[in-house]
């Protein structure tokens, strides 16, 4: 996987800070996943 996906970029989320890797560029901005 690439850097985005480990840092978890909120993309489609809108704010475009670093959160947990939850959305993966903002394909999954919904619930947070244990990842």
């Amino acid at each position: 996987m690439s850097a985005l996906v480990v840092i978890g970029y909120d993309g489609a989320g809108g704010d475009g800070r670093p959160h947990a890797p939850v959305n993966l560029v903002g394909l999954v901005p919904i619930a947070p996943r244990p990842f």
